[in-house]
Parts: C-alpha cells; sequence; structure tokens
C-alpha cells in the first residue's frame, strides 16, 4: 500500500516537472526572440505541455522502484 502511493506521489511530482519544463522552454524561446510560440494555436499549446507532462510521468514512473531501492539501502545503512 505504502508503495503504490509513493509511487502515485512521485508520479503526479513527475507531472508537475513536466509542465513546469514545458513552462522554462516556452520562457527561454521568448527570451531569446525566437518566436515558435506566437505562431501556434492555444490547442497546439495545450498537446505539447500533454506531451512534456506525459514524457515526465512516464519518467518518474519508471525511475519509482530504482529510487525506492535505493532509499531502502540507504535508511538501512543509517
Amino acid at each position: 500500500m505504502l508503495k503504490k502511493l509513493f509511487r502515485a506521489a512521485f508520479t503526479l511530482a513527475g507531472g508537475i516537472v513536466g509542465y513546469g519544463a514545458f513552462l522554462l522552454t516556452k520562457y527561454v524561446l521568448t527570451v531569446s526572440n525566437i518566436a515558435v510560440f506566437d505562431q501556434l494555436t492555444k490547442l497546439q499549446h495545450f498537446l505539447i505541455a500533454a506531451a512534456f507532462v506525459l514524457i515526465f510521468v512516464l519518467i518518474f514512473f519508471k525511475a519509482t522502484p530504482t529510487l525506492n531501492r535505493h532509499s531502502k539501502k540507504v535508511t538501512r545503512n543509517i
């Protein structure tokens, strides 16, 4: 039960990080005067943001067991 809760929380954090990465990319392109996002519609903005979120959710979801193993190892060593 605790493993599932930890995995869900870590996956949710991945989604938040993914959306943050999208906003950071959008900001950097805007500051650099690269007008990529000015030509896109709201639907395209949403789809790009959803792709960022999905990629990071999958990365964090797959990384959870490894992180869980390492955290158990650290707690045993302490």
